[in-house]
């Protein structure tokens, strides 16, 4: 993992962490398409819904952090499904979940990829005793720090999911690939 990291442009860029021995995995499209036709349904009942849902999508493509897959760059390795998340206490606002645990002849992403240590603090310590150690707190929103880490570009083929051009989802879906990695926010374990 150190020695795939790489900077450019002002970006980290990293290999994803496989697991040894790790085979590859067997092409998922008929699943993805199926769990795409259902967001499909459920967004064509809920207009604004799907204005939302396309408007996170299409903002991840426009700012360079998903891009389309031209034909010619290879056989799509592995596709992730997505699909929509609201939160009670966020109205108006819908989140993309990339479902990187979706299994698949008994494969998934999730388990062909190694996981790190838990570095998050506890709550309590942070919030009841760091918290008061110095006499100055900084706090920051780190809602888009993940989608600053780029993925290698040989890696960027197991992160491809299917996407309608433009939003218009009257027509057939294409290919397309994060080529950040996900956080925690995006996906789904």
């Amino acid at each position: 993992m150190r020695k795939s990291k790489t900077i450019g442009n002002g970006h980290y860029k990293v290999a994803m962490p496989w697991r040894p021995g790790s085979t590859g995995l067997p092409c998922n499209r008929s699943q993805v398409l199926s769990r795409l036709q259902q967001l499909q349904a459920r967004l064509n009942r809920d207009p604004d819904l799907l204005e939302k849902y396309v408007h996170v999508v299409e903002s991840y493509i426009s700012q360079g952090h998903a891009r389309k897959v031209e034909l010619g760059d290879g056989s799509a390795k592995w596709l992730l499904p997505h699909h929509l998340v609201l939160h009670p206490l966020k109205p108006g606002k819908v989140r993309v979940v990339f479902d990187c645990a979706a299994s698949y002849q008994g494969r998934s992403l999730n388990n062909e990829l190694l996981t790190g240590p838990d570095l998050l603090q506890s709550l309590i310590g942070v919030l009841l005793l760091r918290f008061r150690v110095g006499r100055i707190a900084f706090t920051a929103d780190i809602q888009l720090m993940f989608l600053q880490v780029y993925v290698a570009n040989e890696d960027q083929d197991f992160l491809r999911f299917l996407w309608w051009p433009r939003g218009k989802n009257s027509q057939p879906p294409k290919e397309y690939c994060m080529v950040v990695h996900l956080s925690r926010s995006e996906v789904f374990s």
